[in-house]
């Protein structure tokens, strides 16, 4: 039996080996940050700066690879036409343990085998793999859709780098890291990468048609988000906001009516999870002082438990005589904004 001396307590100098079985326990798997496979001109592509933990085929533990510009790798010429290959976009050990040059590594391309069905060739040892990159027949230049990202993932130990990003058509999702943070992802959204919840997730939506408040006291809906201010889908076309995850809202509406008389009035509050008085979470009211436009403004923040239909956000409104028309049709009008600030407290 051997005990070796704990890391970092030995003395003067030590081989490479004994920092790699470090690695190697962090990752004993490759791992990645960074390093995503974009198309170039022609059959080139290039790997992004990254830093990749690939384990050594001998068993001594891993070592880490770290490139800060671009690598640029030039593929092989397509096939003819009729088949198709995939290749590889690797990186490479080169060099064994405790060789200390920059050229022990390399990101470099594996030629697939050219078929009419062609399938991926293997990941060579000593190798983690960053993507694949079907090359059709006679094709002159790799397109950006022939390339399937395969990086590992997993380098960052928290945060949103330590997962892959979501497929195009995955459905809104959500993790908190070990911090505490909440990291969101969506397909199709920003390219399935996760993001802080706190700087990405809010909902901007008005009333753009015509509306006739209620004297009896119902939902005042919205029809229309802004674009840009709802990336992951929170509008909901009955006018509510659906939270798409639990946590704590700060929330922020208000509503402009033509009122006709001196004393006319409207009560406007903030509501969750239905329409009942009883959901009531802030209030504020406006009384007219003349005939004109005068407005409600009212915000506060809503914990939601569980999110989607369960906790919808809208607006409720009672207007003290029929027929007092909204002043809609544009988003600085009524309108409500919704964002996530924060996990609800324990």
């Amino acid at each position: 039996m051997t005990r070796f001396t704990p890391l970092w307590a030995q003395s003067g100098t030590y081989v490479a080996g004994v920092d790699r079985r470090l690695i190697g326990a962090l990752w004993p798997a490759p791992a990645s940050v960074g390093g995503a496979v974009t198309a170039q001109s022609g059959m080139s592509v290039q790997a992004a700066p990254g830093q990749v933990a690939v384990p050594v085929a001998d068993g001594t533990g891993s070592m880490l690879c770290v490139w800060d510009a671009p690598e640029v790798v030039t593929l092989g010429p397509a096939p003819p036409s009729g088949t198709n290959r995939i290749d590889l976009v690797v990186c490479q050990l080169l060099a064994g343990p405790d060789v200390d040059s920059a050229a022990a590594f390399t990101v470099s391309g594996v030629a697939g085998t050219a078929a009419a069905s062609p399938v991926a060739p293997a990941t060579p040892a000593n190798a983690a793999a960053l993507a694949q990159i079907r090359v059709h027949g006679g094709a002159a230049a790799i397109a950006p859709a022939d390339i399937t990202d395969v990086r590992p993932f997993g380098l960052a130990l928290s945060g949103g780098a330590a997962r892959a990003p979501l497929g195009a058509s995955d459905p809104f999702t959500w993790f908190d890291d070990p911090s505490g943070e909440r990291w969101v992802a969506k397909g199709g959204v920003a390219g399935g990468v996760w993001r802080r919840a706190k700087d990405a997730l809010s909902c901007k939506v008005y009333r753009n048609a015509a509306f006739t408040a209620p004297t009896g006291g119902a939902r005042f809906p919205y029809d229309t988000a802004v674009p840009s201010r709802d990336a992951y889908g929170m509008f909901d076309p009955t006018g509510r906001v659906l939270c798409p995850c639990p946590g704590n809202y700060h929330v922020r509406a208000r509503w402009l009516l033509a009122f006709g008389a001196v004393g006319q009035f409207l009560n406007f509050n903030l509501t969750m999870g239905g329409d009942a008085q009883t959901f009531v979470k802030d209030y504020n009211s406006v009384s007219s002082g003349m005939a004109g436009w005068f407005g409600v403004e009212v915000s506060g923040y809503m914990r939601v438990t569980v999110g989607g239909a369960t906790d919808a956000i809208s607006t409720w409104g009672n207007a003290s005589v029929a027929g007092l028309a909204s002043i809609a049709g544009s988003e600085d009008r009524c309108n409500m904004y919704v964002q996530y600030v924060g996990r609800n407290p324990a």
